[in-house]
This record gives structure tokens, sequence and C-alpha cells, in this order.
């Protein structure tokens, strides 16, 4: 901005009359203004656009690791299917959320399929129980460890992605801009060309 904005007002103020130098300049500063905003506006349309149609793509970037974090543990591959298909759906709704204090009922939905059956205390002596418990505990930690840290590379994907799109857009508009000021029309000031022989 420091290397765009500061040439680009001395340049448009340098063919203004000294008469009207104070109302261009405050016509200049409110345009500049305005466009900040709208321009501000419409960038985060194309960023958070891009977040939410990025979002499964991020989530399928990740997904063969998770599989894998999660076979390591033994779960048949039903159930992985099962936590993949569920996370992707919660992670997809997260992203797609207006307000992001809520949870979405997918990703409540993953937090209860995801806890295993507890075992019928009948059954099972008191060693086998704690052993079964240890078990549960440690799948489950496998479990909530493994898609923790796919979300966060899909997040990390997905930002990236749409920081790209947000950044192209807004050099798109630079360059429409850069290329726009050229058609400005030009006031000489005859005095101004004097004083400068």
């Amino acid at each position: 901005m420091a290397l765009i904005m500061s040439p680009m007002f001395a340049v448009v103020l340098t063919d203004v009359d000294h008469k009207h130098a104070g109302s261009a300049s405050g016509v200049l500063n409110a345009v500049q203004q305005l466009g900040g905003a709208i321009g501000t506006a419409l960038i985060g349309v194309f960023f958070f656009g891009a977040l939410t149609t990025n979002a499964p793509a991020s989530f399928d970037s990740v997904e063969p690791q998770i599989r894998s974090s999660l076979a390591s543990t033994g779960l048949p591959a039903t159930a992985v299917d099962s936590i993949v298909s569920g996370a992707k759906t919660c992670y997809v709704d997260t992203s797609t959320q207006k307000d992001s204090s809520e949870t979405p009922a997918s990703c409540k939905k993953l937090t209860e399929a995801s806890t295993l059956p507890k075992a019928s205390q009948a059954q099972l002596s008191p060693a086998q129980q704690k052993a079964y418990d240890d078990v549960q505990a440690k799948v489950a930690t496998t479990i909530k460890n493994s898609l923790t840290d796919g979300v966060k590379q899909a997040n990390a994907k997905n930002f990236i992605s749409a920081f790209g799109v947000a950044l192209l857009f807004e050099l798109v508009i630079l360059a429409i801009v850069f290329l726009l000021s050229f058609l400005l029309p030009r006031h000489i000031n005859p005095e101004a060309m004097q004083e400068g022989h």
C-alpha cells in the first residue's frame, strides 16, 4: 500500500489547480476510503467462499493419513470408513456454518459414534475389565489424535488455498485499477510548466 498509494496520490493531485486542491484531496481521500471498504469486503467474500468451497478437497487430501492411523489401532475397515465419513461431514459442516460458536449436529453425532461400547461388568473379571478399559482409552485417544491432526492439516491446506484465491483476486483488481489510471484525464497546469523551465 505504501508503494502504491503515496505515489498515486501525488500523481493524481499534481495536475489539480491550486484553488481546487482542497476539494480534490477530499474527494480522493473519500474515494480511497470507499474503495478500501468495498475492496476489503469483496476480498472477504472471495476468501470465505473459497474456504467453504475447498473444504471437501482439503479433507480428502489428508484422508489417507487419517485412515492409516485409524487402521493401526486394529479397528475394522467398516468402523474406519464410518469414522472418516463422519469426520469429513463434520469438517465440511463446520466450514459452512454461519455461527462458529455452535457445534453442527454431524459433529455431535460423530462424538457419540466414536465412543466404544462398555463391556458388561458381569461378563468380565476385574482384571479383564481393567484391560478392556485400558484398550478402550488407548483406541479412543488414537482416534481423537488422528482426527485432530488430520483436521489441523486440512485447515492449513484450506486456508492456504483460500488465501491464494483472495490474493489472486486482489492482484487482478490492482492490475485493473493500474490500467484504468492511464485513462484518467490529464490537465496540465500552465503555471507548473513555467516554474519548471
